[in-house]
């Protein structure tokens, strides 16, 4: 899952407005398998890749939002709502 060159390295970020425990799990998971993470402040989503070359960082086009079928269900409803979110991460 971790792609490496001597130049380049794919990291996972999160944003550290997740559950608390969730996110222990997934530090506790990334550093047992030896996964870059960072936590961040994300403006959409959940989750998503950086490359990073040397001092830069850049974001992959992938986003990963978790939720509870619920609020699923409420996202899709609410149509603005995701669209917004969407324009956030062009």
């Amino acid at each position: 899952f971790v792609y490496k060159t001597p130049a380049k390295k794919l990291a996972l970020c999160f944003d550290n407005r997740e559950d608390a425990h969730f996110l222990q799990r997934i530090k506790r998971s990334c550093e047992d398998e030896n996964v870059p993470f960072v936590e961040k402040e994300l403006p959409a989503g959940d989750y998503l890749f950086l490359r990073r070359d040397g001092s830069s960082e850049h974001i992959l086009p992938i986003v990963i939002e978790r939720k509870s079928w619920s609020d699923l269900a409420e996202s899709c409803l609410d149509k603005g709502k995701v669209r917004n979110r969407l324009d956030c991460v062009k």
